[in-house]
């Protein structure tokens, strides 16, 4: 192994001078010694119980709507393979579009809502006509 030096200006490379060979077992235990002092270096804040809590994870909203609730979208309606076709077109746009039955109406999501599907005279505040 090309020698680094007996004395590295690098605190980080002290020792590996001193190495007769570079293999497995070595990057192994070098790979040991950086991690304690990551820990070491990295150490964790101690806080506040009570400044902790403000990023621990809340619980999410109350389960709402699902499609079930939505009567006229039911497995047995004649609008049933309409939506469902139409449901399948538009989650397959993109991954990150998701799904959301709501109380009045079904919502499709990427980052913001961009489709509704409403029961006709629902007013869910979406806007739609």
């Amino acid at each position: 192994m090309p020698r680094l030096g007996k004395e590295s200006p690098l605190k980080l490379n002290q020792g590996l001078g001193m190495l007769e060979t570079w293999d497995e077992d070595t990057t192994q235990q070098r790979a040991g010694q950086l991690a304690v002092k990551a820990v070491q270096v990295w150490a964790p804040p101690t806080l506040a119980p009570e400044i902790l809590a403000a990023f621990h994870a809340r619980p999410g909203p109350p389960v709402g709507s699902t499609l079930d609730d939505h009567s006229n979208l039911s497995h047995d309606s004649p609008m049933w393979p309409v939506f469902e076709a139409f449901r399948k077109a538009v989650l397959s746009l993109d991954r990150c579009v998701s799904e959301e039955a709501l109380k009045l109406c079904v919502a499709r999501k990427a980052e913001t809502n961009f489709v509704h599907v409403c029961r006709k005279g629902a007013a869910c505040g979406c806007r739609s006509t």
